[in-house]
């Protein structure tokens, strides 16, 4: 069903798969409500390699509030950022 998120020409993990990424990371920490997301970028999943996800949960913040970043790149290369 991935496959079918074609935006020109490009396979996109859609933003639903970024939001369970966040939550599931969010609920090893006790943190399970997303408020806000931003995405700076679409998540462009390749055709013929495998793509390596990190996904980081900040410490808490007073209120109890943490960020969570999600970062990828392209698996096996790891002088890619």
């Amino acid at each position: 069903w991935i496959a079918d998120h074609n935006v020109l020409g490009s396979v996109l993990l859609p933003g639903t798969g970024l939001v369970e990424l966040a939550l599931r990371a969010g609920e090893e920490v006790g943190c399970e409500v997303l408020e806000e997301l931003t995405l700076q970028a679409p998540l462009v999943l390749p055709d013929s390699r495998g793509l390596q996800l990190q996904v980081l949960v900040g410490a808490s913040f007073e209120d109890g509030s943490r960020t969570v970043s999600i970062h990828s790149r392209p698996e096996g290369d790891p002088e890619a950022p």
